[in-house]
């Protein structure tokens, strides 16, 4: 919507196509996530990188979540900066907490890590919303 400005969400053919994506987000939840314990880690094996179900499970609804706010409300900036500060906050405490990838230190040292930088730069990106002078549409 952002590249045609002249047409309204929710209205006219624009509806047919809101509707079908938000079935497809969903569908694609539903089976991204389920699919995703086959991944699981499995409780004999530690020669190779597993993840714990309920992380995946967790990480790609949240991540689903950030997607479908930053999609239907681009044109509010803090909305989606906001949804993007609470999803990376949570997903760096779950996995400061769960330690997902349980034999291999390093994934979830670096997992976390990106998640910690996610996190600094949607709060510069909030901040400088904030502090953006609405008069200046250059």
């Amino acid at each position: 919507l952002d590249a045609e400005p002249d047409i309204a969400c929710w209205t006219g053919e624009h509806r047919g196509m809101a509707a079908a994506a938000l079935l497809l987000s969903l569908y694609y939840l539903v089976s991204a996530s389920l699919i995703s314990i086959f991944f699981s880690e499995p409780p004999d094996d530690s020669t190779d990188i597993r993840t714990i179900p309920a992380f995946l499970v967790v990480n790609r609804a949240l991540e689903w979540l950030q997607a479908v706010v930053g999609t239907f409300f681009s044109e509010y900036g803090g909305v989606a900066v906001g949804a993007s500060l609470v999803v990376s906050s949570i997903l760096a405490f779950l996995t400061r907490y769960w330690q997902p990838t349980r034999n291999v230190w390093a994934v979830n040292h670096w997992r976390f890590v990106s998640f910690c930088a996610i996190f600094w730069t949607a709060l510069c990106s909030l901040v400088a919303l904030l502090l953006e002078d609405p008069s200046n549409d250059a």
